[in-house]
């Protein structure tokens, strides 16, 4: 899927992410782009109505969970290190093996 995000302010922000198992089966591979940044996730084992995070805790720090298990160690090599997007219109897409929903957020940043 795909679609758009209108980040507010003047500087590079980092985006959260949730997406959401919709199908009845395992997701193992998932690629999720925000702007030009891209994760790519693979031996997920996502359950059937589970969720894959990618948020930040209050002190900024980087938090990948696939239904409720730490997942920071399931993304690919090649994977930026964070969801960044920039001020102004930014594409967002995702690609998985099943049926899912991606929700994804952000603050603008004033620099």
């Amino acid at each position: 899927g795909s679609g758009s995000l209108q980040v507010a302010g003047s500087a590079e922000t980092v985006c959260d992410a949730v997406l959401e198992n919709l199908s009845g089966a395992t997701i193992n591979t998932a690629t999720i782009t925000a702007g030009g940044s891209i994760m790519r996730f693979e031996n997920l084992g996502l359950g059937a109505g589970e969720s894959l995070q990618i948020r930040h805790t209050d002190d900024g720090t980087l938090q990948i969970r696939a239904g409720g298990r730490s997942a920071m160690d399931k993304r690919t090599q090649d994977s930026a290190d964070e969801l960044a997007v920039n001020p102004g219109a930014n594409g967002i897409s995702f690609q998985a093996q099943r049926a899912c929903r991606l929700t994804v957020s952000c603050r603008g940043r004033y620099a």
